[in-house]
């Protein structure tokens, strides 16, 4: 602690000899730590700056500072008077004119006169400033920790009211504020509100989201070109504000033939015609630095604009690059033909009507709804809620059938209650009873519970990641035969008696077989279907009709993607049934010496026979990852790997809709195009992380204005 009389002879307004004489005792500059600054304006000084500024000195009497090495080494024409004779004390610019005191003090020649045990001037600055700079970049990593948590856990950042009067100043700011109680960084740079530069102002916030979202894109697109070859996945959708929305994913193998699909960000459109579209694609893929050359598959839904055999997306690709094959998505496809089921047969479509009545009656009243689990409750069976039929969703459908089934009593049982006791809705109910107490509504809900069962099983491995076209095949062959054989008697007869044991126990009338007509034979008709039995009424009618509808389906709209080369590919590729014509369409499509791939196929024969018998593309795939022989079989690496990159759906960009939906929420409607765009990469992509070095070097050669 300094004495009071101590204080008195070393305060820097006795003038230059004062600091020399000092000097010449080996003492430094005059920081008095027990001094109760005045408080000017709301401004005063400070001692966290001695600690900052080497040089800093303070004059009790006046109120000002000091250089303690420009008065030592005071010369008029080249002194700044204002931190030598004078002092300075305007605390509202103080930080600005002290780094610039500090860059002149570097360019002086005080280095070459002032030295100590501790150095030159020169170096203790630059020492200072090597700290300075190190605790710098570590805040910034906090405020850039911080930023990307918010972005992969999908929450806002920002507050309604971010003043430091506010309870709650958003996520970001109280985030920061619980960190600074045990990281000392953000305590001393974020919880000092006397400090300039804290970073989290909102123009901070996107310079920084935008240097995170573009290290993490840059990092898929180093990927992307190592690959070499790469598809490209699209589709579209509107967001809360009626914006179009179109989200582009990439799909590419590393050198071990892994497949993955990285998510490259949401694009406004404000058409959504072909040519409009595929520009899009085109720019962006252009801008990031990717040819349109290497572009080997195209996947999109059915849309006229993306499809379009004269002017869609896929049709203009192809003619940049023939080889850019397109994919229309099995996802798609097989909804398309759930869909035609739902349609054409009447007796599902009813029972899809009915559903849908059933949970907007019963769910959208919260007193019916707790009639319904009160109900639940009393019979002690699983609490399992009822479920909405959505467009969107492709397996809603079968979620929603197994919820009905599985409540049947209960929610016959919560109708017969409400048509009862209440007299406004009593009679809605009553005729939504009359309806689920129908056997052809209950024999539909057996049939379709066990059809979609099948599909659904090959539609959750669309949406995976890793398929390719040889399993599509495979699992879509066996599906089909497991739907043709339901089409028999026995079969037919299980979902028979199963709808019999319901109707039986819930006193459901039988229904009558239709009445019998007969087209006039002047309007070609002949004789129908006559039958006075119920049972093959329905079995024909109901039952294989909709067998006969879905697999028809299947087959045909599945065809769509029967392509020669992907065949081709897959027999070169398993050796089974290879024929020359195989190996010519794959040499002369791909570029390939034809000479070459048929010596690797013979010697890849070969190997593989002797060790073992392939049944699949997978276990052919296998053995040549883990026998290593990319290196031996450099046509069949590249065969694998194009093969493998080639996308058979769209889940991947209809998973980013659930993002986008996340983000864009009714109170983040406002959010700019590009900010989203940052957010959903960051969200989307959380398995890559940010270099932050990279980025805060970034940051330091974009701003122009630069804290201590």
């Amino acid at each position: 602690m300094t004495s009071k009389t101590d204080g008195e002879n070393r305060d820097p307004v006795h003038g230059v000899e004062n600091a020399r004489m000092f000097l010449s005792l080996n003492k430094g500059p005059f920081q008095p730590m027990d001094v109760t600054f005045p408080n000017k304006n709301g401004r005063k000084f400070r001692i966290e700056w001695f600690k900052e500024y080497c040089w800093l000195e303070y004059s009790v009497a006046i109120d000002s500072a000091y250089c303690f090495f420009c008065r030592a080494f005071y010369k008029s024409e080249k002194m700044d008077d204002s931190f030598t004779i004078k002092g300075y004390n305007n605390w509202k610019k103080i930080i600005e004119r002290f780094n610039i005191h500090q860059k002149r003090l570097k360019k002086n020649n005080l280095k070459k006169t002032l030295c100590d045990n501790s150095g030159s001037i020169s170096q203790k600055l630059d020492l200072q400033q090597s700290k300075i700079i190190a605790e710098n970049r570590k805040y910034l990593v906090t405020i850039l920790e911080t930023l990307l948590f918010c972005a992969k856990q999908c929450i806002a950042l920002r507050g309604h009211n971010e003043n430091y009067q506010s309870d709650n100043q958003g996520n970001l700011l109280e985030l920061l504020k619980m960190r600074s109680q045990d990281n000392s960084i953000i305590e001393k740079y974020f919880s000092n509100k006397e400090k300039i530069f804290r970073y989290v102002s909102p123009e901070y916030h996107n310079m920084f989201l935008n240097l995170l979202s573009n290290n993490i894109l840059s990092q898929i697109i180093d990927l992307v070109k190592n690959a070499g070859i790469y598809s490209v996945i699209m589709d579209e959708t509107q967001d809360l504000r009626k914006h179009e929305q179109v989200s582009i994913v990439l799909r590419y193998c590393d050198e071990k033939l892994n497949a993955f699909e990285s998510f490259i960000g949401f694009y406004r459109i404000d058409k959504m015609d072909g040519e409009s579209l595929s520009n899009l694609l085109k720019h962006t893929l252009l801008n990031l630095g990717l040819k349109l050359k290497n572009i080997r598959a195209q996947c999109y839904d059915g849309a006229a604009s993306m499809r379009g055999s004269y002017s869609g997306v896929a049709k203009r690709i192809k003619d940049d690059n023939p080889l850019a094959l397109y994919i229309h998505c099995y996802a798609h496809i097989l909804n398309l033909c759930v869909v035609d089921v739902c349609e054409q047969v009447a007796s599902v479509r009813n029972m899809f009507g009915i559903l849908k009545s059933i949970y907007a009656f019963i769910g959208a009243s919260s007193k019916r709804y707790s009639i319904f689990e009160n109900i639940q409750n009393e019979s002690k069976l699983p609490n399992i809620t009822l479920k909405s039929l959505s467009d969107t969703r492709w397996n809603c459908r079968v979620e929603a059938i197994k919820s009905v089934l599985k409540n049947f009593e209960c929610i016959i049982s919560t109708l017969e209650h409400i048509s009862d006791t209440d007299p406004v809705h009593g009679p809605e109910a009553n005729s939504i009873l009359k309806n689920i107490k129908d056997f052809e509504f209950i024999f539909c809900l057996n049939l379709m519970k066990l059809v979609l069962e099948l599909t659904n099983s090959l539609s959750f491995y669309f949406q995976k990641k890793n398929i390719n076209y040889s399993t599509v095949k495979s699992l879509t062959n066996t599906t089909v035969a497991q739907l043709k054989s339901l089409r028999s008697e026995n079969n037919f007869k299980n979902v028979w008696s199963e709808t019999n044991k319901v109707t039986t126990k819930e006193n459901c009338p039988l229904p009558s077989v239709p009445r019998k007509r007969k087209i006039p034979a002047r309007l070609g008709g002949g004789e129908p279907f006559n039958t006075d039995n119920l049972s093959e009424f329905v079995k024909i009618n109901i039952y294989f009709t909709v067998l006969d509808i879905i697999i028809t389906d299947i087959e045909t709209k599945f065809s769509e993607n029967n392509s020669n080369i992907l065949n081709a590919v897959i027999n070169v590729l398993t050796l089974q049934n290879c024929k020359y014509e195989d190996i010519l369409e794959v040499s002369n499509t791909y570029n390939i010496e034809i000479d070459e791939l048929q010596a690797e196929l013979k010697l890849f024969g070969k190997m593989c026979f002797v060790k073992q018998t392939f049944d699949s593309f997978e276990d052919c795939l296998n053995y040549f990852i883990l026998q290593d022989l990319s290196n031996s079989f450099e046509n069949f690496y590249k065969l694998f790997k194009l093969f493998l990159s080639i996308p058979m759906s769209s889940a991947s960009s209809e998973r980013s809709f659930s993002s986008l939906r996340r983000l864009k929420t009714y109170t983040r409607n406002s959010i700019g195009q590009e900010r989203l765009k940052g957010l959903a990469l960051l969200h989307i992509e959380k398995k890559f992380e940010p270099k932050f070095d990279i980025i805060i070097d970034q940051f330091n050669a974009q701003s122009t204005i630069r804290g201590r």
